[in-house]
This record gives C-alpha cells, structure tokens and sequence, in this order.
C-alpha cells in the first residue's frame, strides 16, 4: 500500500514507527525477491530456446541425410504415420527414420547421442518425461497427429451403448483426468525436479527459486519488528498511565 497510495500522516509513536519501518522493509525485499525471480525464468527461458539445436519439425527435416539420427519403434502407429504420409516434410523425416525395437530404446538413443531425436506417441512420451531416467529430455513443436483411443466391439454388441455412456460419463464428471494425474504425475512425482538443467535439451534451465531458509531473514526481521513495536506499545502506554497519575 506504500508504493500504491503512499500515506497522508506519519505514524507519531514510537510504536508505529517501528511497525512502518519493518513492514516496508519487507515489502522491499518482497518486491525485488519476486522481480529477481521473474527476470531468472524469463533468461531460463531464452537460454534454452537457444541450447536446442531443433524448434520444430521443419529444423529436423533440414538435417543431412547421413549425419541424421532420428529415431522411431518399427512398424509403430508414428512410424506408419510417416510411412504413408504424402506431405514433403514427413517423406523427407521418414527417409531418415531409424526403426528401435521400443520406447524406451529410443528415449536411451536420444539420451546417449548428441541432437538424436525420437518420435513416438504423445501419449507414451509424456509419461516416460517424469521418469527419472527421462528428466532431461523435452518435447518439440506440438502434434503431428491427433489419435484417439477407443474400446472395441463387435459390431451390434449389445453393450455398444453402454460403454459409450460410460465413457462419457467417466469423461465429464473428471474421473479420466484424475486417473491421468495419478498415474502421469503422482506415480512419477519427485523423480525429476520441477525445472530441468540445461544441457542443451532442456525445456527450461534452473529457474531460480527462494527456499523457506533464504526468506527466513526477511519474515525474522518482520516478527522482530512487530515485537519491539509491541513492547515498546506496552512502555509508552504505562509512561503515559503514570504521567496522568501524576
């Protein structure tokens, strides 16, 4: 409220003066903690668009041919994706696919190798990102393709339409996405940190973050302050009780 509206009258105890001055001292020290911190994630962010060698699809297409080492599973749902593709850009990726047995070889290839890439579904990826043995790797551009999954019937099955209304009933009332943070988020919670190093395939470098103990001086300084102010309350009020007595 100081930097805001600023005041009309100065505190005139020695009490309030005391309780102005700390909590504008925290303020301060509020304000340039949360500036910092901000100016932190915003060169994190800038750094790490820099140490990526690919942006998007079109940078991984540029690559020569022989030095290229992008991977896919074989005969995957990805890898027939490319295959069948008429679009320039995915027949030029797809002359440059190198098939893998599974997921997690490919994530191992991109791990090991300097500018490898992997392409699978977003799905598998994004639950092997929060693994530990996957923290420095992230996702670029957005989807080339959107999927659904869906549960097969025979045609004319009796339980065709229940299992749709179940589905969309699990769907709205938010049942889906609380298995998915379960399992995506909390099973894999606390394997890799929430911002990831840049080594050059990060999404963000180290952002800077202030710990209890670093704002510890700051909320000490405050109590301190409000105590004195306090005390010093209690003294003024007994020096004016004994001067009205005189």
């Amino acid at each position: 409220m100081v930097f805001v509206s600023g005041y009309v009258h100065a505190p005139r105890s020695m009490a309030g003066k005391v309780v102005a001055i700390c909590w504008l001292t925290f303020t301060v020290f509020v304000i340039v903690v949360y500036t910092a911190g901000m100016i932190v994630v915003l060169n994190s962010n800038s750094v790490s668009m820099r140490a990526s060698p690919f942006q998007n699809v079109d940078d991984i297409a540029q690559q020569d041919l022989a030095k290229s080492k992008v991977y896919v599973v074989a005969h995957g749902s990805t890898y027939n994706f490319f295959r069948v593709s008429k679009i320039a850009i995915y027949e030029k990726i797809y002359a440059m696919l190198k098939p893998v047995a599974n997921t997690k070889e490919g994530l191992d290839k991109v791990n090991e190798e300097e500018n490898a890439v992997f392409f699978g579904e977003s799905t598998t990826l994004q639950y092997h990102m929060k693994k530990k043995c996957c923290c420095d790797l992230f996702q670029v551009g957005g989807l080339l393709d959107s999927k659904g999954y869906c549960i097969a019937l025979p045609i004319g099955h009796e339980q065709v339409h229940r299992v749709s209304l179940a589905i969309l009933e699990l769907k709205e009332n938010g049942i889906i996405s609380q298995l998915q943070h379960k399992w995506f988020l909390m099973k894999n919670a606390g394997q890799c940190p929430v911002a990831k190093s840049s080594s050059g395939r990060s999404m963000l470098s180290q952002v800077g973050t202030v710990s209890g103990y670093q704002f510890s001086g700051a909320i000490i300084l405050l109590i301190l302050g409000l105590t004195i102010s306090a005390v010093v309350l209690i003294l003024e009020i007994m020096l004016n009780k004994g001067k009205n007595k005189v």
